[in-house]
């Protein structure tokens, strides 16, 4: 298999060429080079599709803030049956030039490398582009769990599960780690804390940056909005209901 390489995302698994070779191979994945008109030429970065230079050229002054980076995410699909060129082509002419299109038991995702100026705006961009590209697609949700366990918080700030612990028990650090949101009833389940609460924490006792809080708070609102959109399309009367409910009864 030399000249190939395995990218891992958290939907599933793609055979991707090395970027040597700039093309798609798979049943499940569609080079949309060779099903459109040629086009401007590729960034030097080698992306997975080509990323026109109408992201960081002719759209300069589109964001108030000029420093720009890549951001990696993942949007998990619905509306889409098959990967068809069709499909591809929607995608690319929609501005997904940045994304690699993919299937998993049936379900399709779009794993992107935007570049924007902060994560929020790039899922935020995705998001409508894949809108934008009118054939029936929607964004589901992005492929990350606002959930996490106590393992899954070591690895986000690069510490070890022990000192994640000592973290949580007090035995560590300034205390106040902030209590699990799931799986608390249950002694033979792992609890699981919300991720942006404990970035908040984090980020209070300078472990992590800015950015990070950002991005954890806006990954946990954009998927809750996102489900929320879902169930109104799915259930629009029991989610009516409990909406009025809440909104009179909850509401401070």
């Amino acid at each position: 298999m030399a000249g190939y390489f395995v990218r891992r995302t958290c939907v599933g698994t793609t055979l991707v060429p090395s970027p040597s070779q700039r093309r798609l191979q798979s049943e499940c994945l569609f080079d949309a080079q060779k099903s459109r008109k040629p086009c401007s030429p590729h960034s030097s970065r080698n992306r997975f599709m080509s990323t026109l230079s109408k992201r960081t050229g002719s759209e300069k002054g589109r964001y108030k803030v000029t420093t720009k980076r890549d951001h990696d995410f993942t949007l998990v699909l619905r509306g889409i049956k098959k990967l068809t060129q069709e499909v591809q082509d929607a995608f690319f002419e929609a501005g997904c030039d940045d994304a690699t299109l993919s299937m998993r038991c049936g379900r399709p995702f779009l794993t992107f490398t935007r570049t924007a100026p902060s994560l929020k705006d790039a899922i935020l961009s995705a998001i409508r582009d894949v809108k934008k590209a009118n054939i029936g697609a929607e964004v589901l949700r992005i492929d990350v769990c606002n959930l996490v366990t106590q393992s899954e918080i070591a690895h986000k700030i690069g510490r070890t599960r022990q000192l994640v612990h000592q973290y949580i028990a007090g035995e560590r650090g300034p205390g106040g780690f902030p209590p699990p949101a799931c799986h608390v009833s249950d002694d033979h389940d792992a609890p699981l804390w919300y991720w942006c609460e404990v970035a908040q924490w984090l980020y209070q006792n300078n472990m992590i940056t800015e950015d990070t809080l950002k991005d954890a708070r806006a990954l946990s609102l954009i998927n809750d909005v996102l489900e929320l959109n879902y169930q109104k399309k799915n259930e629009p009367k029991l989610t009516k209901e409990v909406l009025d409910f809440i909104g009179s009864h909850c509401d401070s």
